[in-house]
């Protein structure tokens, strides 16, 4: 988890879709690393020191999209994140098993 609050989307990542996305600084060679090794990156977020950090992937059957480090199936297609009360983005999945 990146223990920066500060941290802000200043890298661009272009995933195997052929789509773009700005990335929190910290973990943009990781999504990259992915990304080159043909996994499919939808979403991602450091943290921020406050939640942990989650990477939506698209399984290898195209369809189903599932967080890369709980390996919870995330059910939406789009809109995985929820803002929190602090001001910073969460996966309602992800923390409610915590």
């Amino acid at each position: 988890m990146c223990m920066d609050k500060n941290c802000v989307e200043a890298e661009t990542a272009i995933n195997q879709a052929g789509r773009s996305a700005k990335l929190d600084r910290c973990i943009a060679d990781e999504i990259n690393r992915l990304n080159s090794k043909g996994i499919i990156t939808i979403a991602s977020c450091c943290g921020h020191g406050i939640y942990p950090k989650t990477i939506v992937i698209l399984h290898k059957d195209g369809k189903t999209r599932i967080e890369k480090f709980s390996k919870k199936v995330i059910p939406r297609k789009k809109r995985f994140y929820v803002k929190g009360k602090e001001g910073y983005y969460y996966i309602p999945e992800i923390i409610n098993n915590l």
